[in-house]
């Protein structure tokens, strides 16, 4: 029987590294799961899974669920490998917690660099519904990850795929694997403001340090551009301030990994990309500005900034 690759997609910065991890000889399948496509080179996709609400969401991984059960009778469970950023997501978790495929962790961005201990906490009404989503989508229990947000603790993995050595925390793992990444050779004299998505109920406080941070780029001169993330829904009020401030949205949809040119300044309020960005384009100053506005747990902020100087992106204390 032969191998079978499973790559399940389900974050943007996939597009960084996809052609170097997959060899095209071999059978691979690349599934993508998210709310939006994170996939630009679309005839790389076997399946998408792609959703606009939360009951899409959970029948949609229903679906994701049982073409992947689908794969795994098929082909024999140890005849597979998959590769998966953690053991959080609900398909993830059911992979690593129920199935003898061999498992490799991809690179997810500032979670591979985190003690994610505690990370996310969940109140007893969040991890109610975690486990009844679980059970509809997977038809088992949702085990919370132990040790790490890997699960290192249930079985040590197959190979950890990284970016960068810098400050990472692997999983339990057999190999480590360094993806290399290729530089940015022409840079545009503009600042790049990354958008984040954020929860309805948070967005004031995000576009609050949004806006902070983009009148002190233009206090100190700068050409910007905003570019949203790709589940990020632009309000009203925020999209005026851009147009009052001169502030272009940037139209291009290629992954800001795949484009030929690099800015020289990017901006943000703490999104993964300003650490991709800065291992592409060495010469381009990244800066970050966070603030806790996703809610995460204290210990995992905090960990932010300093994960952040650590891989060469300047942060903005003065926020």
């Amino acid at each position: 029987m032969s191998k079978l690759h499973i790559l399940i997609a389900t974050t943007p910065i996939v597009n960084a590294y996809l052609n170097s991890l997959v060899n095209h000889e071999q059978n691979w399948k690349i599934i993508e799961i998210q709310a939006w496509p994170v996939v630009y080179e679309r005839s790389q996709v076997s399946r998408s899974y792609t959703y606009n609400s939360t009951i899409e969401r959970i029948l949609k991984l229903r679906q994701a669920k049982r073409y992947l059960s689908k794969l795994m009778n098929s082909c024999g469970e140890n005849n597979i490998q998959i590769y998966l950023n953690h053991a959080a997501h609900p398909i993830t978790n059911w992979i690593v917690h129920y199935t003898k495929c061999k498992i490799n962790i991809i690179p997810d961005g500032i979670l591979n660099y985190i003690d994610t201990k505690g990370a996310y906490p969940q109140n007893a009404s969040q991890k109610l519904n975690t486990q009844i989503a679980s059970r509809i989508i997977c038809g088992k229990r949702y085990i919370y990850p132990v040790d790490d947000i890997y699960s290192s603790g249930v079985r040590p993995y197959n190979t950890c795929y990284y970016l960068t050595k810098n400050a990472l925390i692997p999983p339990n793992c057999l190999n480590l694997t360094q993806i290399q990444l290729s530089s940015k050779q022409k840079i545009k004299d503009t600042t790049l403001f990354l958008g984040q998505y954020t929860e309805p109920n948070r967005v004031e406080i995000y576009e609050s340090q949004v806006k902070r941070i983009i009148l002190r780029e233009i206090a100190n001169g700068k050409t910007i551009e905003y570019r949203a993330h790709p589940n990020e829904k632009i309000t009203v009020e925020l999209n005026n301030f851009l147009k009052t401030n001169n502030v272009a949205m940037q139209e291009n949809l290629k992954p800001l990994e795949l484009n030929d040119t690099a800015f020289s300044r990017y901006v943000s309020i703490s999104s993964s990309a300003l650490i991709t960005m800065k291992l592409i384009s060495p010469s381009s100053k990244c800066v970050a500005a966070p603030i806790n506005f996703y809610g995460i747990g204290e210990n995992a902020f905090l960990q932010q900034a300093e994960i952040f100087r650590k891989l060469g992106v300047e942060v903005d204390d003065d926020f």
